[in-house]
């Protein structure tokens, strides 16, 4: 009986070990497959959209894609929704949380400038993984030098100079009567001209504000599209979790492929 525990024992492992590599396998080809294809039906989608606008409800609902044996769940992030680190200025970069003129001086300085990752504002003297932590979700290498209005966060409109107040207005009229971005009672601005009519039927603006937003404008610093995004997706195998990705694109294809 001994000698059968131990051989059952070892078949087990066996067993076990082979399952193990056959689910490696299929998790380096599989998933891989599953993430390039999410990509294509996320371009594809971006590409069929016959607005000339992009909102946090179209880019945050949650996508599925079904293949074989494979799936694919995923949302888009928008890269314009960020400040560029390489092309901001050093004000608007000392606006964001944790940051100051002093540590945003010393980035634009760097010898790293212009920076390929966002990660690299870690070799940044000054720049502690605790700063970088609270700013890495505000920040970008890959848009297109504008800031969408209507998906930015509060933090990144304060950094382009828009004050408490105003930037208050613009996130409560976009998220609509539910209070909640990302639903389907979500306002949008669907051209830049049209946004100081819009929060001025909405809410109160003053002249100073209005004078803001004409200026942010003329230099062609807002926008109401999206041209990059980030897509977060998760991959399963058989209905079991597998890999997942960060992946940034463009309307033409990929910049930049990670892999967890």
């Amino acid at each position: 009986m001994v000698f059968f525990s131990i051989l059952a024992t070892g078949v087990y492992r066996i067993i076990a070990t082979q399952v193990s590599i056959v689910r490696a396998v299929e998790e380096r080809v599989i998933c891989p497959n599953l993430a390039r294809a999410a990509c294509y039906y996320a371009r594809l989608e971006n590409d069929s959209d016959q607005t000339a606008y992009d909102s946090l409800g179209e880019l945050l609902a949650e996508r599925e894609l079904n293949l074989g044996h494979g799936k694919a769940v995923y949302t888009q992030i928008d890269e314009e929704s960020k400040l560029n680190l390489n092309t901001c200025s050093e004000d608007s970069l000392a606006r964001l949380p944790e940051m100051n003129i002093n540590l945003a001086k010393k980035v634009l300085a760097s010898e790293l400038f212009p920076f390929e990752l966002i990660e690299e504002l870690l070799l940044v003297e000054g720049i502690t993984p605790e700063i970088y932590a609270e700013i890495k979700d505000f920040i970008t290498v890959f848009s297109n030098n504008k800031i969408n209005i209507n998906t930015a966060s509060a933090e990144v409109l304060i950094a382009v100079g828009i004050d408490e107040g105003l930037t208050g207005l613009i996130v409560e009229y976009r998220a609509g009567p539910d209070a909640k971005d990302g639903t389907e009672d979500d306002r949008v601005f669907e051209t830049v001209p049209e946004v100081i009519d819009e929060l001025r039927s909405y809410g109160s603006l003053s002249g100073a504000q209005e004078a803001l937003l004409l200026s942010l404008e003329s230099q062609g610093l807002l926008t109401v599209e999206s041209k990059n995004f980030e897509l977060k997706i998760n991959t399963q195998i058989l209905g079991k979790n597998a890999l997942k990705y960060d992946i940034i694109l463009d309307k033409d294809w990929i910049k930049q492929w990670r892999e967890f």
